[in-house]
């Protein structure tokens, strides 16, 4: 499955300077466990990808390449991603002192679920003015509402499970 990297910023740049403001090589790409990152060719049939989603969530839209999250937008994105987390609570709970000594299948996955509940790096990216790369959880938590982020360069990649590599 294809995810994307979206470059924002906070005014409008021309479309030269996107790819001069890009602080990573290629071939070793920030995202943990991605692969085949690339410039997207078709840009407008990704905003418009990103648009529906913002749109079918009432998470926010996209207009002449700014993004801007609606004000309920952290409530409704994290809505269901609690229940996981909760869910991976509970499940955590159930582990006796005996699986917690010789279970090691069972746990690393509880933990796993655990932590991808609260922030999933398996997903798209924002890399932002700054050059810090968040992904969409962490981004939803800081972005603020309302305010527009100019969409730059977009890159896109194959995200691969930590068994495959």
């Amino acid at each position: 499955m294809k995810y994307y990297i979206y470059q924002l910023f906070t005014e409008p740049k021309p479309e030269q300077e996107w790819k001069k403001l890009l602080s990573f090589n290629f071939y070793n790409p920030p995202v943990p466990y991605a692969c085949d990152l690339s410039f997207v060719n078709d840009r407008k049939r990704v905003l418009d990808r990103l648009r529906c989603w913002l749109k079918l969530y009432g998470l926010g839209d996209i207009k002449k390449s700014y993004l801007i999250l609606s004000g309920a937008a952290r409530k409704r994105y994290f809505k269901n991603r609690y229940s996981a987390f909760q869910e991976a609570l509970k499940d955590l709970n159930t582990i006796s002192i005996e699986q917690f000594i010789s279970d090691t299948g069972r746990i690393p996955k509880d933990l796993f679920h655990l932590q991808d509940s609260f922030l999933s790096t398996s997903d798209c990216h924002f890399l932002l003015e700054d050059g810090r790369m968040l992904p969409v959880d962490a981004f939803f938590r800081s972005a603020e509402a309302k305010k527009p982020y100019y969409i730059g360069s977009i890159m896109e990649f194959r995200y691969v499970t930590p068994e495959r590599v």
